[in-house]
């Protein structure tokens, strides 16, 4: 298991996480507006994943958020899984079930909210808007055995083929 303990649940087994040291940064969420002066420094050092979301190294997110790097919503971590990619976890949890088990899972959500839903599929978010408490919600529903699968939604990050 990795020091901080992340880890994800896929086919019935637990794969750990390892951090990586970088973060990715939703430059439309509350603590990029409001340092919106240090947007074009983190699009110009990170990797784009999305017209909204960069991929930047822990550092340059603390200093271009300041403390808020550290809690806000929209800064999310990024985790190395055991076969070198990079997993960028997003503030999203799909769960699927029948109907039964996931209105148990939806009257039992504390800080979280239903933001779409199925005969067969929840999709939940965090009230915090962070990816780390995405994973530790879908861990949670996933070890109560209550639904068939429930995983945070993630951004894998591979390496360019070379040519």
């Amino acid at each position: 298991m990795s020091p901080d303990g992340a880890y994800y649940w896929a086919g019935g087994r637990r794969i750990p996480l390892e951090p990586a040291g970088d973060v990715v940064v939703d430059l439309e969420s509350d603590a990029a507006v409001k340092a919106a002066s240090t947007t074009p420094s983190l699009r110009a050092e990170g990797k784009a994943l999305s017209t909204s979301m960069v991929m930047v190294s822990r550092a340059a997110a603390d200093r271009a958020l300041g403390e808020a790097a550290a809690s806000a919503a929209g800064v999310h971590p990024v985790y190395r899984a055991e076969d070198g990619t990079l997993i960028a976890v997003l503030p999203e949890v799909r769960v699927e079930g029948d109907a039964r088990s996931l209105e148990q899972i939806r009257q039992s959500l504390g800080a979280a909210h239903v933001t779409e839903r199925t005969d067969e599929r929840l999709v939940l978010a965090p009230d915090s808007g962070r990816g780390e408490d995405a994973l530790a919600l879908a861990n949670r529903i996933a070890e109560t055995g209550t639904a068939d699968v429930a995983q945070a939604r993630f951004i894998r990050v591979l390496a360019r083929p070379e040519p």
